[in-house]
């Protein structure tokens, strides 16, 4: 074969097919890319708007717990039975209703005068009379003749704080008697009581206009102006209580 002749074998062949254009192809390809972002990001904003509101936690305050307070009870006017003339004039057998409030403090019950004290612990009722006109006081103003001390149920208060209350609501300057014994239905007391019989002239002089109407015995007859006596019933088969009486007059 002359070498100038070429082998058609020999030859460089023309490609049968064109190569596409790329450039619609990758277009393609990105708009593709953006539709699905564009899905995926509404997707996640409805998510966002429809998804219940996360419950916000709240820490609970440590708080220290603390006991509840009782409420207070009432305390009473205490009575200091120690030297028997501490309590002023007023506060004492022919003292007034403003004495004993201001010793004692209000009264226990408004209609009546009354006060409710503690004796070493022991709650004790004292009650004020007048059984007679104002027109026998000189003043003629509320003194009190008569004290009711009552401390209770039997037993309560010992024989002897009992006689150290008395004796603090007598007269300062009261001068011991006697005993007397007997009734005297002023006081109140039963038949053959014992009492204790003292005078004071400052009693005397409070019931200066009618001493023999205030100072009297159990028959109802004039005693020394200033005459006064105390008595204790111990409870027993009439009284369960125990309960004493200072008063103007004698028991027998």
């Amino acid at each position: 074969m002359d070498s100038s002749e070429k082998d058609p074998l020999l030859e460089p062949r023309t490609p049968r097919f064109t190569p596409r254009n790329q450039e619609p192809r990758r277009r393609w390809i990105v708009t593709v890319a953006l539709i699905v972002a564009v899905v995926a990001a509404g997707a996640f904003a409805v998510r966002s708007l429809t998804a219940p509101p996360q419950a916000q936690v709240i820490p609970t305050p440590n708080i220290p717990l603390t006991a509840t307070p009782k409420p207070t009870q009432p305390t009473l006017p205490k009575l200091d039975v120690g030297p028997w003339r501490a309590l002023p004039d007023d506060a004492r057998l022919g003292g007034t209703r403003a004495g004993f409030t201001r010793a004692f403090g209000p009264q226990a019950d408004p209609d009546h005068a009354s006060w409710t004290i503690d004796v070493n612990g022991a709650s004790i009722n004292i009650g004020g009379y007048i059984p007679f006109s104002l027109s026998y006081i000189s003043d003629g103003k509320e003194h009190f003749s008569n004290l009711d001390v009552s401390f209770g149920a039997h037993g309560t208060v010992s024989s002897q704080t009992r006689e150290a209350v008395i004796l603090s609501f007598l007269p300062k300057d009261a001068v011991y008697v006697g005993e007397s014994r007997g009734s005297n239905a002023l006081m109140g007391t039963l038949p053959d009581s014992r009492g204790f019989t003292y005078t004071s002239a400052s009693l005397a002089a409070i019931y200066a206009p009618h001493p023999d109407r205030v100072f009297t015995n159990g028959q109802n007859q004039g005693v020394a102006a200033g005459t006064f006596t105390w008595v204790c019933s111990d409870g027993g088969p009439l009284s369960q209580q125990d309960e004493c009486i200072v008063a103007t007059g004698t028991l027998s």
